[in-house]
């Protein structure tokens, strides 16, 4: 029992730090908000430079958006090939006999292969 209540005490606390690092990125955000709907106020940041501001926003979002999407089709291309590849190796493994799911220690390959790439640099 004294175990369990020490964790119900930990989660509470935890959870208590969350809470209270929540409240303090609130406040920023609050403090932050009540600077503009002051600076609109007083006339410093107008509705000309708000709108300014949403432009500057939207294309930053479609530069964003755009870039994610050329990502996505890269990781989609990548994906095939690896697809590919992991069909290519099964079917090899299969004419050499081996179990397809069996992994194969690759450490002497990669050493050799780096062994190959410092002898042509030097």
């Amino acid at each position: 029992k004294l175990q369990m209540l020490k964790e119900k005490i930990k989660d509470s606390e935890r959870t208590a730090e969350l809470a209270e690092a929540d409240a303090r990125e609130k406040d920023k955000e609050l403090i932050e908000t009540l600077k503009r709907v002051k600076d609109y106020e007083t006339g410093i940041y107008g509705l000309e430079d708000a709108v300014a501001e949403i432009k500057g926003l939207k294309k930053q979002l479609k530069i964003r958006n755009n870039e994610i999407e050329t990502l996505i089709k890269e990781v989609n291309k990548l994906e095939f090939k690896i697809n590919d590849l992991l069909d290519e190796n099964e079917d090899l493994r299969e004419k050499l006999g081996l179990d397809p799911k069996t992994m194969i220690d690759l450490t002497e390959l990669k050493n050799s292969k780096a062994l190959k790439q410092q002898q042509y640099k030097a």
